[in-house]
């Protein structure tokens, strides 16, 4: 009987129950994750009641390198793992669904902030084309409204709003190509606000298939933003995917 590849917990069988799926939380700090942070601006990383506290080192200039909507290169940190579904490592010729949830902590909200939770190919790069990513996104100035949506390579599409708690966002991926993804904004009742979606536009980014990363990050909202030492992000991210025999 065919088997649909899932993270954690035991293998769903055809035929066998998907409904109200639990999703698997990122702890940062479980010791499964590798960290890229070319520059040194992680000064520390905790996990609590189900969110990751980034503390930041100082980030004296702001540059298009720490955003992740955004530019060619970047080099904001990044927390990445491979992508393996019941012992296999899922390669980007492979069709897979990506699911996340992020949801900010408002009360910590100490620069204009991004973060994203999606999939890669080569985590530990300062390409963004070699970097191959798309999935969830989250952004927040201070003195404005989270917002949710999708990112795609070096491009997002989502929905800013006051009543704004957590976004949720699946991409599509496989076939050598990045996809594209949709999303939806929710409230505390897990009401959508809005929906969107966004391609990415690039098809056949490889000429051959490559091993696939689970990828967190962490950045600024925009090129003009600074970040002092001491300043932190307090997020929450889960995740759920799944590999298709097409």
């Amino acid at each position: 009987m065919p088997v649909a590849k899932v993270f954690g917990g035991p293998p769903i069988v055809s035929g066998g129950s998907t409904y109200n799926v639990t999703m698997n939380e990122v702890d940062l700090t479980d010791g499964s994750w590798t960290l890229y942070d070319p520059d040194g601006l992680v000064d520390t990383i905790t996990f609590s009641a189900g969110f990751n506290t980034i503390t930041w080192n100082v980030l004296a200039a702001g540059s298009v390198d720490y955003v992740w909507d955004a530019g060619g290169n970047h080099r904001a940190p990044r927390w990445y793992k491979a992508l393996v579904l019941d012992g296999t490592t899922v390669q980007n010729d492979k069709f897979l669904a990506f699911t996340s949830v992020i949801e900010n902590d408002p009360t910590v909200n100490d620069f204009n902030q991004e973060a994203v939770c999606g999939v890669c190919i080569s985590p530990n790069t300062t390409d963004l084309f070699t970097v191959d990513g798309s999935g969830g996104f989250f952004s927040k100035g201070t003195g404005s409204n989270p917002a949710y949506g999708t990112w795609q390579y070096a491009s997002s599409s989502s929905s800013l709003g006051a009543a704004n708690v957590r976004g949720v966002s699946t991409v599509l991926r496989g076939g050598l190509a990045m996809g594209s993804g949709v999303y939806h904004a929710i409230n505390s009742s897990d009401t959508t606000l809005t929906a969107g979606s966004r391609n990415s536009n690039f098809y056949n980014i490889t000429a051959s298939a490559q091993d696939s990363y689970i990828m967190v990050g962490f950045g600024a909202k925009s090129s003009a933003d600074t970040i002092t030492a001491g300043d932190q992000q307090k997020i929450s991210f889960k995740y759920y995917a799944v590999s298709y025999n097409i």
